[in-house]
């Protein structure tokens, strides 16, 4: 699926889902958001794959899982890998999360920038590197739109030659099997990150 500022961000409020395979670009909100207002529970155990998430300059964290503010308990299991989680406002970044305890969260593979909160999104908490140390995303990188993208000034979020997500991801076969547009992952020698397959 193609989200543009006309259409709303992706909004998970069920458990066991797989988000996979969207373009997200140019949200003034939330990219994906994986909460609970009034539910039995938070947005939990939701595989949130291969996604390609570019912000608005205005638009909030990429991705937000925050803690629940009903009775139900807040999210947990959450698994997020192969995305594109990016944006250019340096007072927001590719994921927030209300807390770093065991289980939350499970992210890595992941293309992002250099920001990311253990606050539910109120600041900038950490770096990468910072971000690790609470076993969080080995395998990720950091890269920029150009350098990612074909042309990110026209929308056009296809990876380019020599893009940094290609064979960059981890196989998450059966639930990923193909892009965007019904290419076979993986093309090469692993899965390209983000919702398109480099053919």
């Amino acid at each position: 699926m193609v989200f543009s500022a006309l259409a709303p961000p992706v909004i998970a409020l069920a458990a066991y889902s797989v988000i996979r395979n969207n373009l997200l670009y140019n949200n003034h909100a939330f990219g994906i958001s994986l909460f609970s207002t009034d539910g039995s529970h938070g947005s939990s155990r939701n595989k949130v794959y291969n996604n390609t998430i570019v912000q608005a300059l205005n638009g909030r964290w990429c991705l937000n899982i925050p803690k629940s503010k009903g009775n139900g308990g807040s999210p947990v299991g959450n698994v997020v890998k192969n995305n594109i989680l990016y944006t250019e406002r340096t007072d927001k970044g590719s994921i927030d999360v209300y807390s770093t305890a065991a289980g939350v969260l499970t992210s890595d593979y992941n293309v992002v920038v250099d920001r990311f909160s253990t606050n539910g999104g109120t600041s900038v908490t950490s770096t990468l590197a910072q971000w690790r140390t609470f076993g969080y995303d080995t395998h990720s990188l950091i890269s920029t739109a150009t350098a990612l993208f074909v042309n990110p000034a026209g929308s056009d979020y296809r990876l380019t030659t020599g893009s940094p997500a290609i064979d960059a991801g981890t196989n998450l076969s059966p639930d990923v099997v193909a892009d965007i547009v019904g290419t076979t992952r993986p093309q090469r020698a692993a899965y390209d990150i983000g919702g398109y397959e480099m053919p």
